[in-house]
């Protein structure tokens, strides 16, 4: 029993620095939060171009999606209901990245798929390409989906990854409004 009792005290002690260290490191790691938006230029599916510099003034949402993702497609008709409820007021973007790499390549097919997946869905936000992943690279997208809440002043104040419920992205949306 004896030997027991120092075993846990050993495996609690052990715990206590591991979690001290752990909170430690964490508090060291930087903030995602207020970050100046890199460069960027993504192709609207509509025609033209847009950059970082465009978005200055309006509080923007960029949702990194691609018509082949499971979590992506789910999460898309929240984006929609944010588009209607507060379209007036914020730009919303979906940003497909890596849509091509279903299609071999294919850009031209990787364009129709997600036009497709748009129509067939009745979704109306606006859509862009992003063919070089010069916007999900230069925003550290890790995986799609990501959504990225920017403040009018051009300041990314939060990353989300993965699907948003529309709760979740209505009160994100609050941070920038």
């Amino acid at each position: 029993m004896n030997k027991m009792k120092k075993i846990l005290l050993a495996v609690a002690a052990f715990s206590l620095v591991f979690l001290t260290g752990c909170a430690q490191i964490r508090a060291m790691i930087p903030p995602r939060n207020l970050n100046p938006l890199p460069d960027f230029s993504v192709v609207s599916i509509l025609g033209g171009t847009v950059t970082r510099d465009d978005l200055l003034g309006t509080p923007t949402v960029i949702v990194f999606w691609n018509s082949w993702c499971p979590n992506c497609t789910a999460m898309m008709p929240h984006v929609q209901v944010l588009y209607e409820e507060f379209g007036d007021q914020v730009r919303i973007m979906a940003i497909n990245a890596r849509e091509d790499q279903r299609t071999d390549g294919d850009r031209q097919q990787a364009f129709y798929n997600a036009s497709d997946y748009m129509n067939n869905n009745n979704l109306r936000f606006p859509v862009y390409h992003d063919w070089y992943l010069e916007a999900y690279n230069a925003m550290q997208a890790p995986a799609v989906p990501t959504t990225v809440f920017i403040n009018a002043d051009g300041y990314a104040v939060r990353w989300r990854l993965g699907t948003r419920t529309l709760n979740q992205l209505q009160q994100d949306l609050q941070e920038i409004l």
